[in-house]
């Protein structure tokens, strides 16, 4: 398991992160990178990131009630 881990944890810091679909829009592709980044201190905190999901799914049941 250590090698696993270890492996994994240098492919991070090597930003060897799995590729983005071409598809993904580009706020979710932004918001992956972001959570993905090798330096800690860049990386979303859960609080940031339940305030951008937050707000994104506010964005999408105004649109529906709008319509």
């Amino acid at each position: 398991m250590y090698n696993y881990e270890y492996n994994i944890k240098r492919k991070i810091c090597k930003e060897l992160g799995p590729k983005i679909s071409e598809d993904t829009p580009k706020l979710d592709a932004n918001l992956i990178m972001k959570c993905w980044d090798a330096k800690s201190d860049n990386r979303s905190t859960v609080k940031e990131l339940y305030q951008i999901l937050n707000k994104w799914n506010n964005k999408i049941i105004y649109r529906a009630f709008t319509i």
